[in-house]
């Protein structure tokens, strides 16, 4: 799929399912939409992604990696992806529960907060 058809699909699902622009701010729960940029045959290719985030993680103290999403598509595929790939171009959810989704942010967070204190006291 070329870019111009990916942005006009992701146009219309995030104006009809996917209302909610959570792009810097994904938490475990989110039924989400992004564009997906691969490469083929050194082109790039587009594809809409609509997943579950299923868990997220800051793997890793030592060193700086990558906080990562595990993502299970609608026929069940499960995979992971670092969260700036799914940022790069806006990520869209589906309204839920906001006291729920508040809880699971403030844990991930506080999770955030001690992975770079424990980076900065290693280096």
């Amino acid at each position: 799929m070329n870019r111009w058809k990916a942005e006009s699909r992701l146009r219309y699902l995030k104006s009809t399912h996917y209302p909610v622009d959570v792009t810097g701010d994904a938490c475990v729960g989110d039924k989400v939409v992004f564009i997906e940029t691969l490469t083929v045959d050194k082109k790039p290719v587009y594809r809409i992604v609509e997943a579950e985030i299923i868990r997220d993680s800051y793997e890793g103290y030592e060193k700086k990696t990558p906080h990562l999403f595990t993502l299970a598509d609608i026929n069940g595929r499960i995979f992971l992806r670092p969260a700036a790939k799914i940022y790069r171009n806006g990520l869209f959810a589906k309204i839920r529960s906001e006291e729920q989704r508040i809880a699971y942010l403030r844990e991930k967070h506080l999770r955030g907060k001690e992975a770079r204190a424990r980076r900065e006291a290693a280096s």
